[in-house]
C-alpha cells in the first residue's frame, strides 16, 4: 500500500461517512448507540490523536458526531478510569 492509495481510501470513507451523517442522524445505526459508533468513533479519536486529522479534516457532519461521541458521559468516565500512558 502507497500512502496515495491510504490517503484516497480514507478521503473516502470519510465522504461516505459525512453522507451516512447528512440526514441529521446523532448516531450510526437504528437512531441509538451502537457498536458502530464504538468502532467508527474510535478510529476516528485516534485519527485526531495521531494529526490525521490536520492533513484530513473532517467534513462537518462527522466533525460534530465526533464531538457527541467525546461529550457522552460514558466517554468522559471510560477517560477518567484509563491508567496514565
Amino acid at each position: 500500500w502507497s500512502s496515495d492509495v491510504c490517503s484516497s481510501d480514507l478521503n473516502a470513507r470519510l465522504k461516505l461517512l459525512n453522507m451516512a451523517l447528512d440526514d441529521g442522524r446523532e448516531f450510526l445505526v437504528q437512531d441509538r448507540f451502537t457498536a458502530a459508533d464504538i468502532n467508527v468513533a474510535y478510529a476516528l479519536i485516534l485519527a485526531q490523536q495521531i494529526g490525521l486529522s490536520e492533513k484530513f479534516p473532517f467534513p462537518d457532519k462527522t466533525a460534530d458526531y465526533v464531538d457527541r461521541m467525546v461529550s457522552r458521559d460514558s466517554y468522559k468516565k471510560a477517560l477518567e478510569e484509563e491508567p496514565p500512558g
